[in-house]
């Protein structure tokens, strides 16, 4: 195996347990994007961590101690959440640094989290600024799409 196929699949399995958080956080979708992998993993989960007791990132910790054993199926789903979750963090920048002074005009009372602030920009979207519409839309569009 090549080091740029090593330190891909290391990027990937590090932010594993994050992707899959994002994705269930994302959309119901999304959800069963992240119940992919572990079905994608389920094999090399009962072959490799099947006594690991669940929490506290334990069996990402046994997955990535195996990362050299995860069959192609596995790796595969693991490289696609971890696309996902650069998608989503890449469009939480833009939107951060572009929508800023709409979310503190239209959406300074909301809560942050679980896309709370996501769903009061897409409800004043006809109040916000072009470029912030322009974010708003473009994952609006991505997200109907998973």
């Amino acid at each position: 195996m090549n080091s740029g196929v090593i330190v891909m699949r290391n990027n990937c399995y590090g932010l594993f347990v994050l992707a899959v958080s994002a994705l269930i956080l994302l959309n119901a979708s999304s959800a069963v994007r992240a119940q992919d992998v572990l079905k994608a993993c389920e094999a090399d989960i009962k072959t490799y961590c099947s006594q690991v007791k669940l929490g506290d990132g334990r069996l990402l910790a046994c997955m990535y101690a195996h990362e050299d054993k995860l069959t192609a199926k596995c790796d595969l789903a693991i490289a696609d959440a971890a696309d996902q979750l650069d998608w989503f963090l890449l469009s939480v920048r833009e939107a951060i640094a572009i929508c800023a002074p709409d979310i503190e005009k239209h959406c300074a009372d909301v809560a942050a989290g679980q896309g709370r602030i996501y769903a009061c920009l897409r409800i004043k979207k006809d109040e916000i600024g072009d470029d912030c519409r322009v974010v708003v839309d473009k994952v609006s569009a991505r997200l109907t799409q998973e």
